[in-house]
């Protein structure tokens, strides 16, 4: 077990995701746990469960010969497929109930395993989640039926929208890999984009409230100053974060003007003014 620890003013990361974990991985998680403790007595560690990667060997059976191949996941993936050492089959609500998960997260992380090109999951329900099915049958001109060629189901480039909260899913019999070691995506490719959009909204807001907030500190204690100073100073506070943007603090400085925190001078409209 490899762990990052983040801190969360630099790295405001997407919500945090319950999970139960599996008796295969808890262990490690309460050992780090325990060592952490010891040395950082008044931090707490929230575990982000929806990040990182878990390397799992899968068995499989090749012409009769048992052969290995590493599956690199989500730690919520790996908690699922580590149910299925114990289980041939397992609903949907089953495994939500032992993981403790919301049913967003889990179809999303369910997703890439039942659609990936390399399937581990199948999944038993009433919309189908092979990759192509046969069309029924017709009968040609001398009566004899006909079989249609195969045509691709629309699932095979489905999201979580296609999984169900009553489906059953079962190991799927894998044949011969290409490779050694497979990494599948942490959830649906839709979801993912949407998570993304999300940090990356989250992260301009917060970096806006640390902008205002520096800039005000550095007028209340200069009172009066030159706008480029303003912005020089302002960002030598915010280095420690991150690098802020020359442009975003000008017009934040308009807007702490609209808000009445500031005002430029009457006769110099380069200098700014504090306003108590």
């Amino acid at each position: 077990m490899q762990v990052t620890v983040l801190n969360d003013l630099y790295w405001p990361l997407s919500k945090q995701t319950e999970l139960v974990l599996g008796k295969e991985l808890l262990p490690a998680v309460k050992a780090y746990e325990a060592y952490y403790h010891k040395i950082n007595e008044k931090r707490k560690l929230t575990w982000l469960y929806n990040h990182g990667t878990v390397q799992v060997a899968h068995n499989y059976s090749d012409k009769g010969r048992m052969k290995k191949v590493e599956l690199i996941i989500s730690a919520i993936q790996a908690s699922v497929l580590l149910m299925f050492n114990t289980n041939d089959k397992l609903t949907f609500k089953h495994i939500q109930t032992e993981l403790n998960l919301n049913e967003e997260m889990l179809k999303f992380s369910l997703a890439p395993l039942v659609y990936n090109k390399v399937k581990i999951l199948n999944r038993h329900g009433e919309k189908e989640s092979e990759g192509e099915k046969e069309t029924p049958a017709e009968d040609d001109e001398d009566g004899e039926k006909k079989k249609k060629k195969p045509v691709k189901s629309k699932s095979s480039s489905a999201d979580n929208e296609l999984i169900d909260a009553n489906d059953t899913f079962s190991v799927a019999v894998m044949k011969k890999l290409p490779k050694t070691k497979i990494t599948f995506p942490p959830g649906s490719t839709k979801m993912l984009k949407q998570e993304s959009d999300t940090v990356i909204e989250k992260t301009q807001q917060d970096r806006i409230i640390k902008i205002e907030l520096a800039l005000v500190r550095v007028m209340k204690s200069r009172n009066v100053c030159a706008q480029n100073e303003l912005i020089s100073e302002a960002s030598r506070q915010l280095m420690q974060f991150f690098r802020p943007d020359p442009r975003l603090m000008k017009k934040r400085i308009e807007t702490l003007m609209e808000r009445g925190f500031m005002r430029r001078d009457e006769n110099d409209q380069k200098m700014i003014h504090y306003v108590a």
